[in-house]
């Protein structure tokens, strides 16, 4: 049986209320509404300065069938806080007190906690707006190896955006002293000026993503960009701690820097103005014991990095010469 939980949310409008059409009064705003999918409002208790409630009823998972889902928000200035439910629709409806209580939860905590500001100060000019940045995602996409690099036995799972907003998230689970979030907005936006980065993955062919093990090895390649040389140089040098919540992103092991701690090692392998090499330990859920090695270089203002994981005591050294190779080698016949 699918149970509904409700679970509680919230948004920032990037302009004060009043500005842009309602998101109170708009569902598909607040949450994914499916086409064709029917909305009706409903009668909640009032939170905030206004709120309101809806029941969208319609199939968003075709393995679930139809489902209704229940939203209720409300608005403290501007920013909006949802709760929602999702199940059948006799589950939905049965929890709708459940979604209140949990409301008013988030209600009572809301009411101490600072609201940001009405406006944000536009970002450094390094920084780009969003269509620059997206071209630049198309350029360092350009970058990466093909999909059947590591031949037959390897498969690609596709390439991800590392963003600042991203690697910021992670400082709730990252080990000192990025856990601070000040600390580490001042590394990625003053000294380091990171604008933004992006990876691409690769696992056997033959994995089971129900038997964690079986996903090893595994290999990521990886680009930063930063606004200069020297913030690329920053970077590329920063502390372990740092090291591994930036690895987070670029390749899946048990997403939790903590449990992901690096050292640094001589590099075997020189490339680029500056090479260096991080190595360590990462005991997965079920207690399989992964090797994962870090090998990172800079050209100008571009961080590279090769991520190999492998089965505790796996010769991996081939596959990390490998993966540095076919990474620097697609860099240099695609760059500028």
């Amino acid at each position: 049986m699918r149970t509904a939980r409700p679970s509680s949310t919230s948004r920032l409008p990037s302009t004060p209320p009043g500005s842009r059409p309602r998101a109170l009064d708009r569902p598909y705003v607040l949450d994914y509404v499916p086409p064709g999918a029917k909305q009706s409002k409903v009668d909640l208790p009032k939170l905030g300065d206004e709120s309101s409630g809806y029941t969208v009823d319609g199939v968003r998972d075709q393995e679930a069938g139809p489902q209704r889902w229940l939203l209720y928000s409300w608005r403290h200035d501007r920013v909006v806080f949802t709760v929602t439910a999702l199940g059948t629709t006799e589950e939905a409806d049965g929890v709708r007190q459940a979604a209140i209580d949990l409301a008013n939860k988030a209600e009572a905590h809301a009411a101490h906690v600072k609201l940001p500001p009405g406006a944000f100060n536009d970002g450094p000019d390094w920084l780009n707006d969003s269509q620059a940045r997206v071209e630049l995602y198309q350029k360092y996409g350009q970058f990466f190896v093909e999909d059947d690099a590591f031949g037959d036995a390897m498969q690609s799972k596709g390439a991800a955006a590392i963003s600042n907003s991203l690697l910021l998230l992670d400082t709730r689970i990252a080990p000192d002293p990025v856990s601070k979030l000040d600390f580490l907005m001042d590394r990625l936006l003053n000294k380091e000026r990171h604008a933004m980065g992006a990876s691409k993955s690769f696992e056997p062919a033959d994995a089971d993503e129900d038997s964690p093990a079986s996903t090893f090895p595994n290999v990521s390649l990886a680009y930063h960009t930063y606004a200069d040389p020297d913030g690329a140089g920053e970077a590329i040098n920063a502390s372990p701690a740092e090291m591994a919540l930036r690895m987070n992103e670029e390749i899946y092991l048990v997403n939790d820097p903590r449990r992901q701690i690096v050292n640094e090692v001589p590099s075997t392998v020189k490339v680029g103005d500056q090479t260096r090499t991080l190595i360590g330990q990462v005991t997965l859920d079920d207690g399989t014991v992964i090797d994962v090695t870090t090998v990172r270089w800079r050209h100008f203002e571009l961080e590279m990095a090769a991520d190999v994981a492998v089965p505790h005591g796996m010769d991996a050294s081939k596959l990390i010469a490998d993966a540095v190779q076919k990474h620097e080698a697609k860099y240099q016949t695609s760059a500028p």
